[in-house]
């Protein structure tokens, strides 16, 4: 996996990387299953 990032769900989950925004108040919600696509699109 050279070149990805090791962002996890529980990081996301406790605000850090992508969550820090990503919580439903400043750009959509990381933790709403509905949402899942958004950013996982495989």
């Amino acid at each position: 996996m050279k070149g990805k990032a090791k962002i996890t769900m529980p990081d996301i989950y406790a605000n850090k990387y992508c969550g820090v925004c990503h919580n439903g108040t400043r750009a959509f919600d990381g933790k709403k299953q509905e949402n899942c696509k958004r950013c996982h699109n495989k």
